[in-house]
């Protein structure tokens, strides 16, 4: 996680995703309530620059299928 741009409240999360052999589609999901807190606050909305790619830094293809999922 990359914090150096939070005066904008921007952050920089960088994630390695084990994909088990064979599988060509993962479904990635982000929350879209907390606990205890019982509002939809869709924490999805506010992604932007997101990006996919394999170990060699290759651009993976994906769509936003939901406010709160890609795949």
């Amino acid at each position: 996680m990359d914090l150096s741009d939070s005066s904008s409240n921007r952050f920089i999360v960088h994630m390695q995703l084990p994909v088990p052999s064979g599988q060509s589609v993962m479904d990635l999901n982000i929350p879209v309530w907390i606990p205890g807190y019982y509002q939809l606050l869709e924490f999805g909305k506010n992604i932007s620059d997101f990006r996919l790619a394999d170990m060699t830094g290759k651009g993976l293809p994906w769509q936003k299928t939901r406010d709160d999922q890609c795949a």
